[in-house]
Parts: structure tokens; C-alpha cells; sequence
């Protein structure tokens, strides 16, 4: 079985070219690599349970490294935020479980519109 976290730890450092970035933000690679690097981590060590590892992982690729696409990037967030919410599920953090969850209807604005229909 190969390794793969010291390839996508790499591909986090790398520096991309300036046509490989969006909008010269050395983070936001055309390809989604390091996004990707990132996801990818934090389901290593969630498989793992590795749970600290895997959140902060997470964590990284929505915020330190989003996808450009804002339809895509919903959908994969909500993903992210689901997979962190069980994370601080297993390490018995109910509150920041929740949080999470929380944002998960922040989101998709289901909060807004749940405010509309009873307000």
C-alpha cells in the first residue's frame, strides 16, 4: 500500500504557476489540486481516527483553499461540514458538532427561510 500523505502535503506547498492559479491567489490552483490534497487528508485521518488531525484538514480546504466554483464549492462545504460535524461527534464535542451542523443551514439559507415561514 503507498503512502500518499507526504504527495499531498507536497502538493500543498507547492507553488503553482501564475496560469495555474485563479486570480493570482496562490492558494486557488485551476485544478482544485490543492483543495483536493487538503479533502483528501482530512478523509485519510478521519479513516484513521485521527479525528483533531482530520478536522483541521478539513478546515483547510474550505477555508485555506476553497474551489473557485461557488455552486460547487456549496455543495463541497456542506460535504466537509457533515464530515466535521461526525468528526467532533466521535470526540464526544457535541456543542462544536452542532456548530457545525449549523452551518451547514447557513449554507443552503435554510435558516432564512425557515425564519420567513414562521415569523
Amino acid at each position: 500500500m503507498v503512502n500518499h500523505v507526504p504527495i499531498l502535503n507536497y502538493l500543498l506547498q507547492f507553488k503553482f504557476p501564475k496560469e495555474m492559479l485563479v486570480d493570482d491567489n496562490e492558494n486557488i490552483d485551476k485544478y482544485e489540486l490543492k483543495h483536493i490534497s487538503a479533502h483528501t487528508l482530512g478523509d485519510y485521518y478521519f479513516s484513521q481516527k485521527a479525528y483533531i488531525k482530520a478536522i483541521e484538514f478539513y478546515k483547510k480546504s474550505v477555508f485555506d483553499y476553497p474551489i473557485p466554483d461557488e455552486e460547487e464549492r456549496k455543495d463541497e462545504t456542506e460535504e466537509i461540514l457533515l464530515s466535521i460535524a461526525k468528526a467532533y461527534q466521535y470526540l464526544d464535542k457535541k456543542n462544536e458538532a452542532y456548530a457545525s451542523i449549523l452551518g451547514v443551514f447557513f449554507i443552503n439559507n435554510e435558516l432564512n427561510i425557515i425564519k420567513k415561514k414562521t415569523f
